[in-house]
């Protein structure tokens, strides 16, 4: 029985050259649909809602988290620097996203490990700074992995050369 084989459309002549990492580039970006742009929000209410409801359902004295963040025993500083850390972090699922929307396949560019390695480097002296090691050791081998491949990806350009 011969079945029709699905073979994707070839890489324009403009990328053929380039990196797989790349190709695509030169597009425009990907068109966000209403859903897209909503799933975030609903997302980050849903993680946010028992920390805000929090401080009206506890009654005095129960234990559960804190009513205000500083009351952890860490500065806003570290907060923002936190959030911070966790926004890089994020990101790089973004950068994803639009790499291979534009490429028509699924593409990890470079700058997703980078993205990875600061946002995971950051996390990493936040939750030290916690006293957190569950989130020390989650970020430490996320480290070593984003590291690797970074190496290896600059073996491949070297070899390319």
């Amino acid at each position: 029985m011969n079945a029709k084989v699905h073979r994707p459309a070839t890489v324009a002549t403009r990328d053929a050259g380039r990196p797989a990492t790349l190709r695509g580039y030169a597009g425009r970006a990907p068109a966000l649909r209403a859903p897209a742009l909503l799933a975030p929000a609903l997302l980050a209410a849903a993680l946010l809602a028992p920390a805000l409801l929090a401080p009206a359902v506890l009654e005095a004295g129960t234990p559960g988290p804190a009513a205000d963040p500083r009351d952890s025993g860490l500065s806003t500083a570290w907060l923002v620097f936190g959030f911070a850390a966790q926004g890089v972090f994020g990101l790089r699922f973004l950068l994803q996203w639009i790499a291979s929307e534009r490429a028509k396949e699924s593409v990890v560019p470079r700058g997703f490990w980078v993205l990875s390695l600061v946002g995971g480097v950051a996390l990493f002296f936040y939750f030290l700074r916690r006293g957190d090691p569950v989130g020390m050791a989650g970020q430490i081998f996320g480290v070593l992995v984003y590291s690797r491949n970074l190496y290896l990806l600059e073996q491949k350009n070297r070899r390319s050369r």
